[in-house]
Parts: C-alpha cells; structure tokens; sequence
C-alpha cells in the first residue's frame, strides 16, 4: 500500500511540474524585446535596411507631404474628405564614411488609394492631377509610383546630428532601426 501512494505522489509531482513547465513562456530568440540607443556610430549602419508603412492621410495632409498640389480652400470644398491610404516599401541603402557620417539613398514604393468624400466626381481631376507621378489604376482608385532620394532629396551626405535630431534609434543587436514617422507612430527598418 505505501508503493502505491508513494507512486501516486510521485505521479502527481511529475504531472504538476509537467503542467508548471508547460504553462511557461520560455521565449525564444524571434520575441526578443528590443532595447533601442541612440546613433552615434555609422559603421554598423552599412548596408541594406527594408521598412513598410501604412499611413491613411487626407488628401490635403497626402499632398502637403508630397509637394504635389498646391491647396486653398477652394481645393477643400471641391474635393470633400477624401482619405488616401498610403502602402509604402522602403528600401535604405547606408554607406558609414566615417564614424559620425556617411551616405545614404532611399527608394520608396508607394501605393496610394484614394476614397471617400466626393471620390466618383472628382477621380478624373485626382487623376489629372498625378497623371505625371505613376501608374493610375482606374478601377482601385489608386496611383502607384516610386520616390528616390536622390531624385526627390538630394542629401549625398549625412551626419549623426541628423539622426539624433529625428530621433533614430537603433537596436541592441544592430538589427533594427527606428525612426518617429509623422502622425504614424514608427517607421521600423531590418538589416537585409
């Protein structure tokens, strides 16, 4: 009778600790919790760094980020609330020249959608207005185009100053970089 209890106990021990080990987040390295610093070395910047956005904008807000129409109030009461959705796929090429500066080129992948407000009515104007800009598709209401940096923003050299003043971060693994993004929380780029 004592074998069976003690066998019981000892069934019930390993049953328990079973269960207390299940339950236990042990992690692994893909949920690490990045721990971000500021830049102050360009040198393990070097290299390629991909990031998306979504960002969902007015059409006034979408065309002062752009530079692509000039807007008055008369802009505002024809178009009505229409809203663009934004999907952009940045790829970041960095070059360290030395510790504190370096190069850098940005191409990004736009795809805007366009909705809301007056859409049906004033899509030809919309249309007209980015006809230079990209591929428009009719039927989604959208524009897709391509920025580059050295196109649109010529900045052939950079400093560290710059990055601290937008608040660049990067991780503890050198993986990661972060940067504020107006009015859309953070834009986050990944070491190809």
């Amino acid at each position: 009778m004592a074998k069976r209890i003690f066998g019981m106990v000892m069934l019930v021990m390993v049953l328990v600790f079973g269960m207390a080990v299940a339950g236990c987040d042990l992690g692994n390295n893909n949920d690490t919790i990045d721990t971000w610093s500021g830049i102050i070395d360009f040198n393990p910047l070097t290299g390629t760094w991909l990031g998306t956005l979504t960002v969902t904008r007015t059409l006034e807000r979408f065309n002062a980020d752009n530079n692509f129409e000039t807007w008055d109030a008369s802009r505002a009461e024809y178009y009505g609330p229409v809203i663009v959705e934004s999907f952009v796929a940045y790829t970041m090429v960095l070059t360290a020249q030395t510790q504190t500066t370096g190069s850098v080129t940005i191409t990004a992948n736009h795809i805007a959608v366009f909705s809301g407000g007056n859409i049906e009515t004033v899509w030809p104007t919309i249309r007209t207005v980015y006809a230079g800009i990209g591929i428009i598709d009719d039927t989604a209401r959208s524009i897709t185009y391509i920025y580059t940096s050295r196109n649109n923003w010529p900045i052939d050299t950079i400093y560290d100053t710059m990055y601290d003043r937008m608040g660049a971060q990067i991780n503890q693994n050198g993986t990661r970089i972060r940067l504020p993004w107006w009015g859309a929380g953070e834009l986050i780029f990944s070491r190809q």
